[in-house]
């Protein structure tokens, strides 16, 4: 009698293991973005008070690839056209990024469920065009982050970081 209503808990908490909780973590991935946030970096100003290195807004295009992969395997598949005329680059040009991206000799950090830096350095202005239509795309994200900004081209090298990371 013990043993029946033991092993009736046991397969009872595996199914709520298994597949409800499963459910539950697959509903928190489609009702919460998980966003990454880069830390702003401090002004430098001289002895006089006079800035010397500031950040500068930048904008990133991300894309994972295996989202948009599986949007290509759908019945009504994503416009490459549309997405490549609002980031300003050619069809060929972003199907070659894309190929770069899946390549591990060129990407060594390449996962298909990551994000991978598609576009950098876009412009507010750029990003605020792209910002607009980016819902069309699943797969295709707008990251914001800050580029430091020198004043003057003397000494950067001793101020600051002058490259990417």
């Amino acid at each position: 009698m013990f043993v029946v209503i033991g092993a009736l808990i046991l397969i009872g908490q595996l199914i709520n293991l298994q597949i409800i909780k499963d459910y539950g973590e697959q509903a928190d991935d489609n009702a919460f973005l998980r966003k990454t946030i880069y830390a702003m970096r401090g002004l430098i100003y001289d002895r006089n008070g006079k800035l010397l290195v500031f950040n500068q807004p930048i904008y990133d295009i991300d894309i994972i690839v295996k989202q948009w992969d599986d949007l290509k395997k759908q019945d009504t598949p994503v416009d490459t056209t549309e997405l490549c005329r609002v980031l300003g680059i050619e069809k060929s040009d972003f199907i070659e990024r894309l190929d770069n991206l899946k390549d591990k000799n060129k990407n060594i950090n390449y996962s298909p469920i990551l994000p991978q830096k598609l576009i950098t350095q876009l412009t507010p202005e750029e990003a605020a065009v792209i910002q607009e239509v980016i819902w069309k795309f699943p797969g295709i994200s707008l990251v914001s982050r800050t580029m430091r900004q020198y004043t003057t081209p003397y000494a950067s090298h001793a101020i600051g970081s002058i490259g990417e990371v």
